[in-house]
């Protein structure tokens, strides 16, 4: 990995199978910069004259993960090259001004599989004569229950129906069904695959998308000019809301549109094997070293539903992590998130429901995949279509270790110091930034509500078990010398409260202290301060403040 920043130029790599990282760079001060602001757990620089580059020195990865956070907090800039003229200099500026030369107009060396304009539709693009064309989605969380929006008002006579609407100039159909759903129900939702047929109404001829979103997103309570509320429905429920339509022509167009994605989803609802999505799961992406396979196959309506839930391991032994979207069935390994195999769905004209197989690609990587016979390829991927995705039923296996690798893989895990890092450094500097004058006094209290949001209630956000009051919240009351009789029977959020309060005032301390000291530099003595209030604070938080802070406080810690 190359790492451009305004401070210096790095070049970071795995010498060998350890957990040890090289980080290689032109010049001893870079590094020297590195390791003194960001990342001081690393080995001092070696010369290496002769080679690329000259200096180097080594890290664990954990070290530079947790470095990552603070490099990112530091951006405060507009325009990287003028930042880097008055951090490094006008030399160093125009030497990035010439890999930015390089760079420029870049084509698309690695085209990722996005479907644009009338890719993979099985619509015709010209519309016949008639009623305008609207294009929508129905959405379904992973356990296939349908989003229903009640229309503002009951416009039309219409009470619960799904998000459609005419395209824009100029827009192609998935933009359109992706704005409407955005703009009727405020869910950024994902598309599966298109639902076949034509569906009339009133005043337009639909067609619809099959979307999936992750319902912790969703805000029921969301409204608009065209939406009052947002409901979950299985099936029966389903109908019972469509039926209060009064509009017969609307009510029957939605009726139909709600049998065709049930037709698309496996049954019986609610799944006991969730939909599988991007997110559900570490994945990477397929590298420019990979071959086609000559893998044939047709999947008839009641295949492609399975195919569609794609496969969420849950057991070790499950090796494989899939996922359907927008027609491309992504393969990957379940440990490392590496991919290997990938296949191009499209709709076959005049069969509704059917789909087959356009393109089938394999990873190449030598290092990533080490099978390169195409025989070997096509009986893998038989196995993973047809016993895995078709043939494995509905029934999960359990395994505590893979859901815990599970929970470990969504974004914004509260199980990682990154991700708590990244919520504890910007309080602190924002308490510093009041202290010194650069912002107001009261400036923190923005950070620290969105850390204890994040610790509580923030969908945004994966929270582990610990996150409780019984756990975390017990836990913080001593180590933040918090009252337990004013904490007693006081829920999370409260106790998340008070003890970034005392945090605030611990921070306080801690700058009339560096104040008083006219000996006192803020580098390094203030920032080792900070930064041991900040370890000590994201340890809290993890759980692990009895690893490095062994019998500390937030009072003793000095």
């Amino acid at each position: 990995m190359w790492l451009f920043t305004s401070f210096g130029f790095f070049s970071i790599v795995r010498k060998t199978d350890g957990p040890q990282l090289t980080i290689r760079s032109r010049t001893r001060s870079d590094l020297l910069r590195l390791r003194q602001h960001y990342l001081p757990q690393a080995s001092t620089s070696t010369s290496h004259a002769g080679t690329d580059y000259p200096w180097r020195m080594l890290c664990a990865d954990s070290d530079l993960a947790e470095a990552m956070p603070r490099i990112v907090a530091d951006i405060g800039y507009s325009n990287f090259k003028d930042e880097v003229a008055l951090v490094t200099g006008m030399a160093r500026a125009k030497r990035y001004g010439q890999v930015w030369g390089a760079l420029y107009g870049m084509e698309e060396d690695l085209p990722e599989p996005e479907r644009t304009g009338w890719q993979g539709l099985p619509w015709h693009e010209k519309n016949p004569v008639g009623k305008p064309r609207a294009f929508g989605g129905v959405v379904v969380d992973p356990e296939g229950r349908v989003l229903l929006r009640e229309v503002a008002g009951h416009f039309g006579g219409y009470g619960w129906s799904f998000a459609k609407g005419q395209p824009e100039p100029g827009e192609a159909p998935r933009e359109t069904a992706l704005r409407e759903v955005l703009e009727e129900t405020g869910v950024q939702a994902r598309i599966l695959m298109t639902l076949p047929g034509t569906f009339g109404g009133t005043t337009t001829r639909s067609h619809f998308f099959l979307m999936t979103a992750d319902p912790r997103k969703v805000d029921l309570n969301f409204s608009s000019r065209e939406t009052s509320r947002l409901r979950w429905a299985l099936p029966d429920e389903a109908r019972q809301l469509i039926q209060e339509t009064t509009d017969t022509t609307g009510r029957e167009r939605d009726l139909a549109v709600l049998q065709a994605a049930l037709s698309a989803l496996p049954r019986p609802l609610p799944l006991k094997r969730p939909i599988a999505r991007r997110e559900d799961w570490q994945n990477r992406p397929l590298p420019a070293r990979r071959a086609t396979l000559a893998y044939q196959r047709v999947f008839t309506p009641e295949e492609m539903a399975l195919v569609a839930r794609g496969f969420i391991p849950t057991v070790q032994e499950q090796k494989w992590f899939a996922f359907l979207e927008d027609g491309v069935l992504h393969f990957h390994r379940s440990w490392t998130g590496l991919a290997i195999y990938r296949l191009h769905l499209v709709p076959v004209q005049k069969k509704p429901g059917h789909w087959q197989v356009q393109l089938a690609e394999v990873n190449r990587h030598p290092g990533q995949y080490g099978i390169t016979r195409e025989e070997e390829d096509l009986a893998n991927l038989r196995d993973l279509v047809d016993d895995m995705l078709i043939g494995y039923g509905e029934e999960p296996a359990v395994d505590g270790l893979v859901l815990a690798l599970q929970a470990a893989s969504q974004p914004n895990y509260l199980g990682s110091p990154p991700v708590v890092e990244g919520l504890v450094l910007p309080c602190i500097q924002a308490m510093v930034d009041g202290f010194s004058g650069r912002a107001a006094h009261e400036h923190w209290l923005e950070p620290a509500a969105q850390l204890a949001a994040a610790m509580t209630a923030d969908p945004r956000y994966t929270r582990m078990p610990w996150h409780s009051r019984e756990q975390l919240g017990e836990s913080l009351i001593p180590l933040m010398n918090l009252d337990p009789r004013a904490c007693e029977g006081q829920s999370l959020r409260y106790v998340l409260d008070q003890t970034l309060g005392a945090v605030h005032a611990k921070a306080l301390r801690l700058w009339e202290e560096f104040q008083r000291d006219t000996q006192a530099q803020w580098e390094p003595e203030g920032q080792a301060a900070f930064g041991r209030l900040s370890n000590f604070v994201v340890a809290a938080f993890m759980g692990t403040a009895g690893l490095g802070f062994a019998g500390m406080t937030l009072f003793k810690l000095q």
